[in-house]
């Protein structure tokens, strides 16, 4: 559970795509991932938002119904996303560090156990090896601007770039089953959330009472917060459950 989703007060867009992978089956090591169209896998092409969205929703009714307005989740087949799934495993990203193609500074590591307080491990991790007995003990991985190793990815990215007129922010994270990586928390971004393996339930709520702002005017931040208590969050407006191939927006 991972509540997040507040907002509050007009701010330039800027977009983040987060790319969330729970346990799943290991991949084949590879180099640098080209992002072909073989085994019949969907191919990411140059789709961007119209892409990420889907055949049921258009960008404008997205724009008009969705952006800075309201959460939405959309449903989809595991195998959606097609050649991004191969960074859906931990495997895959150890085979990366192993390598020296990822260099561990890459990497953040982080736990929520309480429910309200994101906590990192003192020292952080130093080598593959660190990085795999953290996991394994339970913390969460947190893969900054993955598409540097991805090139179906960096397509996806250079696309919506260019369609938002705006730098988009990549993080891929990696969650232990039945775990919580990060705390209550807001950002000042919009979020593109693609579940590529396992399951995540997010709790998306409309204030909290830490803001000196109204309920009301807690709307497009034009700044992240830090950890929020659970106990000051208003009750959550979603609580939705993505599983591999779902888009969930915020």
């Amino acid at each position: 559970l991972e509540p997040c989703g507040l907002r509050s007060g007009p701010r330039p867009v800027r977009t983040r795509l987060a790319m969330a992978s729970g346990d799943a089956a290991p991949l084949s090591k590879r180099r640098r991932k080209k992002g072909g169209a073989g085994g019949g896998r969907r191919e990411v092409r140059c789709r961007g938002v119209q892409w990420l969205l889907g055949d049921s929703l258009s960008v404008a009714d997205f724009r008009e119904r969705y952006f800075e307005r309201e959460p939405l989740h959309v449903r989809r087949a595991a195998e959606y996303y097609g050649d991004l799934n191969d960074m859906s495993t931990p495997e895959a990203l150890f085979a990366l560090l192993d390598s020296g193609e990822v260099p561990v500074f890459r990497l953040n590591m982080f736990r929520c156990m309480d429910g309200s307080k994101k906590e990192s491990p003192t020292p952080p991790p130093q080598t593959p090896a660190d990085v795999r007995r953290l996991f394994s003990e339970g913390w969460s991985i947190q893969w900054l601007q993955p598409q540097h190793e991805h090139d179906a990815l960096a397509r996806l990215v250079a696309t919506l770039e260019s369609e938002f007129g705006t730098l988009v922010g990549v993080n891929a994270y990696l969650t232990p089953p039945g775990t919580q990586g990060l705390a209550p928390h807001w950002d000042d971004v919009e979020v593109f959330v693609l579940q590529l393996g396992g399951e995540k339930v997010w709790s998306l709520h409309r204030s909290t009472s830490v803001s000196p702002l109204p309920p009301e005017a807690q709307t497009l931040p034009r700044y992240s917060s830090g950890d929020l208590p659970l106990t000051s969050l208003a009750p959550a407006v979603s609580t939705p459950a993505l599983s591999p191939g779902d888009l969930l927006y915020f």
